[in-house]
């Protein structure tokens, strides 16, 4: 049992550390905005929002885009749409 915990610790880092850059580029503007941008991105969302939100400034465009294509979070890194929602 010990040897597979370790080996679910060890998949569990290497998830960590792939989406580490996203999650910090997650937050180069308030909250959600940037997640809601990078959904919209993948087209699992519309691209429009609703006040108080605003739109994802144009200078975090290509650092999100950049960081979404290193954790592999691209509309072909494998992400799959089921009625309606990501699975």
């Amino acid at each position: 049992m010990r040897g597979r915990a370790l080996g679910e610790l060890s998949k569990a880092r290497e998830a960590h550390f792939k989406l580490l850059g996203l999650h910090t580029k997650l937050f180069v503007e308030a909250n959600p905005i940037p997640v809601k941008w990078a959904v919209a991105q993948l087209g699992l969302i519309g691209t429009g929002i609703r006040l108080p939100l605003t739109p994802l400034s144009q200078q975090f465009h290509d650092i999100v885009r950049e960081a979404m294509r290193q954790a592999g979070a691209t509309p072909t890194g494998g992400l799959r749409v089921v009625e309606g929602k990501a699975g």
